[in-house]
């Protein structure tokens, strides 16, 4: 690993830098707000007065000032769960994503937390995923709109309301697979117009 890497938890930080960072990731995360909806007031809602919320964690990959990787973590009584990944284009390739996993391990106390991607992220974190042993639970089929299906690992996204998708909700949910080559996996359940949770943003 690159010794230039540094990786902080916001919440070790002082307050100021705290305040900086947080601007900072925004700015990072900011093509976000085109995949998922309300991304930008999902965000402020983690902060309160600029501090980050007693449930959250943000963990920072650096390098010379500029960030290289984040990931934001949700704990409390119900869950621990991964919410956003992303290594910047620049820096992947390089284990930043691997050790970013590995620290939010640690800080759940736990190896199998939630976490959940779009569906055209699927080849992307794939291999990452298979390294770690996650397993895929739900499809929830049209998540977030049409052509906006999410997939979530190690467990459900919310408590599952499971229906028949219609023929037309098949078909699309077939295009979608087709669009980003994505494999049939029967077996696992196809959620449709799931209450929808913007706490669940993935992004590699």
């Amino acid at each position: 690993m690159n010794t230039r890497f540094q990786y902080y938890m916001i919440k070790n930080l002082d307050i100021a830098s705290q305040i900086i960072f947080s601007r900072k990731i925004y700015s990072f995360l900011f093509m976000l707000n085109l995949e998922y909806p309300n991304f930008n007031k999902w965000y402020k809602s983690l902060f309160n007065n600029n501090i980050l919320n007693e449930d959250r964690e943000i963990i920072l990959c650096t390098v010379d000032s500029d960030i290289a990787g984040v990931i934001i973590l949700k704990r409390d009584k119900y869950e621990n769960k991964i919410c956003t990944l992303r290594v910047s284009p620049i820096y992947q390739g390089l284990g930043i994503g691997s050790t970013l996993l590995e620290k939010s391990f640690d800080y759940f106390n736990d190896d199998k937390p939630l976490i959940t991607i779009h569906i055209s992220k699927y080849h992307e974190f794939r291999k990452l995923f298979e390294k770690y042993g996650f397993t895929l639970e739900q499809q929830a089929q049209g998540y977030y709109g049409l052509l906006r299906s999410e997939l979530s690992y190690n467990g459900l996204l919310t408590s599952p309301f499971v229906k028949n998708p219609t023929l037309f909700e098949q078909v699309v949910f077939k295009i979608e697979k087709s669009i980003y080559n994505y494999p049939s996996f029967d077996s696992k359940i196809y959620i449709v117009n799931q209450i929808k949770s913007s706490s669940s943003i993935m992004t590699i």
